[in-house]
């Protein structure tokens, strides 16, 4: 997995690399960074590449930029927004460096444009000037590189405050910044270039970015011939209550795929569907506190479908009672929010525990609000986790999974998950990962990071638009399988 970094880390980091170096030369070293990414997004494309330059160092990075483009022969209209007699003193080297300087920008048709406004040292909504000038580098049609960070977004939570830009690629020094993955932060930032600067320093990461198969060890989902369907854990899906049942059918569809030996969908629906037709292994029945207390089961799902009343809820604290490997989603996660019992029967839990909720739900659970949580992913997923005792999954646009051992954001994943079904789809897989494994860590990571991938994979073929939510799973199982069969063929 990549380290990730919040902001007093990074800083560290730079000072440690300006003690084995001049500061100066650092700023040279980043500007020609930046100038070799400009040439290798413009190709060909001789039209002029237009850079913004704020009052900071980032900005000083901009300015060496200009003139390392300008000694490649490039047309460069640099733009610098500030006040000099407040600039570092890097910053005014590179100034001089830079010139001509300009003042201001025509809306023209450019190759490029670089935002080097601010970096991670902005901790304020942008003043009128600034947004104005941030809103004209997103009107552009041409593509836009920032610098270390989108000019708006916080480093350390990837919120953005207020006006951010939007860019198409950002190239980061030294380490990867949280604030680029999750969030505003994750769309901001576009395709992340993490250029080092011929540095390695010995900082402790805040958390890691879950970026690639090998980060998961799926090699332990291997089947071995003398086995059976005991083998693989028996996993019962409670919900699905009358006009819900389809969260239940996906859950259940989703955790035969990726390989539950058993799958028993126990709904709340009035009749219970007999089966389902398309998956009959699935076995239906009314659920109940005691037949959950009957089956031999290595994992539970609850709350895809499953409604807030009074049935719902007697069905939530058994489970919550009984020493079952447990994933709670949806409803029940909003049972726990209206429930203090509920919520101390999770804490007192000796077997896995995981939530999985998306911001409002955890609002709810936090007795916050939607907003507050979106602002810091984070701190929000690792205060669930220990106020719940659990392994928590903040779903969204750089799902944070976070527990007592530490936390980690997952790269993958696009806005065709945005849509119904998606998290009942979710559930399922991570069912059937922890009913195989009873491990809440890896069934979390490897169910969030298989979910988002397979989402990534058909997105590929057929758009983020009305992603088919019905053969996701069955995506995700393949991605799997391939990826055990190249590792055991090796």
């Amino acid at each position: 997995m990549i380290p990730l970094y919040n902001n007093k880390t990074i800083r560290s980091i730079e000072a440690e690399a300006f003690v084995y170096g001049d500061s100066f030369a650092v700023m040279m070293r980043a500007g020609k960074a930046i100038a070799q990414q400009a040439i290798l997004m413009t190709k060909n494309d001789n039209r002029a590449i237009l850079i913004i330059a704020g009052p900071g160092n980032n900005g000083g990075d901009a300015l060496i930029a200009a003139a390392s483009l300008r000694e490649t022969g490039r047309n460069v209209r640099a733009v610098f927004l500030g006040n000099i007699a407040c600039l570092s003193a890097d910053a005014k080297k590179a100034l001089a460096h830079g010139k001509p300087i300009f003042n201001d920008f025509a809306d023209d048709d450019y190759a490029l444009a670089i935002d080097g406004l601010f970096g991670i040292g902005l901790a304020r909504p942008l003043d009128d000037t600034y947004k104005e000038t941030v809103h004209r580098l997103n009107a552009l049609s041409c593509p836009v590189l920032s610098i270390d960070i989108p000019s708006g977004i916080n480093g350390d939570t990837g919120a953005a405050a207020g006006k951010a830009v939007y860019a198409t690629r950002t190239i980061t020094f030294f380490a990867a910044k949280l604030g680029l993955y999750t969030g505003d932060g994750a769309q901001a930032a576009g395709k992340v270039v993490v250029e080092r600067l011929n540095f390695q320093g010995n900082a402790t990461p805040c958390g890691f970015l879950l970026n690639d198969d090998d980060d998961l060890n799926l090699r332990q989902l291997q089947r071995h011939k003398n086995t059976h369907k005991g083998n693989y854990g028996t996993l019962a899906v409670i919900g699905g209550a009358t006009g819900m049942v389809g969260a239940s059918v996906l859950a259940t569809r989703a955790a035969v795929r990726l390989g539950a030996g058993k799958v028993f969908a126990l709904s709340l629906a009035n009749p219970v569907p007999l089966l389902d037709w398309s998956m009959p292994e699935v076995m239906w029945c009314t659920a109940t506190a005691d037949i959950l207390k009957t089956l031999s089961l290595q994992a539970g799902v609850i709350g895809v479908g499953m409604g807030t009343d009074s049935a719902a809820k007697r069905l939530l604290k058994t489970a919550l009672t009984l020493p079952l490997p447990l994933v709670v989603d949806a409803d029940a996660l909003n049972l726990l929010a209206q429930h203090l019992p509920l919520r101390n029967l999770c804490t007192n839990r000796k077997a896995p525990l995981i939530l999985t909720p998306h911001p409002t739900e955890a609002a709810r659970m936090l007795g916050s609000d939607t907003i507050a949580v979106n602002k810091d992913r984070v701190h929000a997923a690792k205060t669930l986790a220990a106020n719940y005792s659990a392994c928590v999954i903040l779903k969204g646009a750089g799902t944070v999974i976070a527990d007592s051992s530490g936390w980690c954001i997952c790269a993958a994943g696009n806005p065709g998950l945005a849509q119904a079904g998606a998290g009942d789809v979710l559930a399922g897989i991570i069912g059937a990962l922890l009913a195989q494994t009873q491990n809440a860590e890896f069934a979390a990571r490897a169910g969030v990071w298989l979910h988002a991938a397979a989402a990534d994979e058909q997105a590929a073929q057929s758009g983020t638009i009305g992603l088919n939510l019905n053969t996701l799973a069955e995506t995700a199982a393949r991605r799997l399988n391939l990826y055990i069969e190249n590792q055991v063929g090796d």
